[in-house]
């Protein structure tokens, strides 16, 4: 499989479908490889594929529109307007690679018991997509706690930012999902981000497709 010799339409399909799609980031950005799975689909079968075979952090991702709604705004901007100097100190504007980041706040559905399991991270994963999808953001706070295990990262949209979390719920939109999506990390044996090459062999060897982030516009 070569990167982005895959027509837009079959990954949208796959999208739909629940399939995992491996998303490419630039190679002058992070140059990094992630699991896409949207959220409604991202059942404890899908939480140990991601924690095995991708092995990053696992995140949910949504919109800057439906963070706001919820009263939340990116972790960076709160520990800037900490009163604890300790805190400011510590807060990140631009990564390396130049942009700010995109984490928001780490959530718990109230369903779930120590929320790490990958029963219970699903759990709150869909519970989430279950809220944005039927449109009861005002139920945030009765059905999630913090700080919990998944981390909620808002998109600034692919116009002013394109990592992950953009290209992400992005694909979710054009496939006409609810824009709540699970992305991870992929890593390699030798401890450093799972290389380009790597991450299409195994795409190739389970019959997931992958796609390039400037394909996605």
């Amino acid at each position: 499989m070569e990167v982005g010799n895959v027509e837009i339409e079959k990954v949208l399909k796959a999208v739909r479908e629940g399939t995992p799609v491996i998303l490419l980031d630039d190679p002058k950005r992070e140059g990094e490889a992630d699991i896409v799975v949207h959220a409604s689909k991202f059942n404890p079968n899908m939480a140990r594929l991601f924690r095995k075979d991708a092995g990053g952090m696992i995140c949910l991702c949504t919109t800057q529109e439906i963070t706001d709604k919820l009263g939340l705004c990116f972790y960076s901007q709160l520990l800037r307007e900490s009163k604890r100097e300790g805190l400011r100190k510590i807060a990140m504007k631009i990564m390396p690679y130049g942009d700010e980041p995109s984490f928001c706040t780490y959530i718990n559905s109230k369903k779930c018991y120590t929320g790490i399991s990958d029963d219970d991270r699903s759990m709150t994963v869909r519970e989430f997509e279950k809220m944005v999808s039927g449109k009861k953001l005002d139920e945030f706070s009765e059905k999630f706690y913090a700080p919990g295990h998944v981390p909620l990262l808002a998109s600034r949209g692919i116009e002013k930012r394109r990592g992950h979390t953009e290209m992400a719920v992005e694909l979710c939109l054009k496939a006409g999902l609810s824009p709540a999506v699970v992305i991870c990390e992929m890593l390699g044996d030798d401890g450093k981000a799972l290389s380009w090459k790597g991450a299409l062999e195994y795409a190739k060897k389970n019959g997931f497709l992958a796609i390039e982030g400037k394909e996605i516009k």
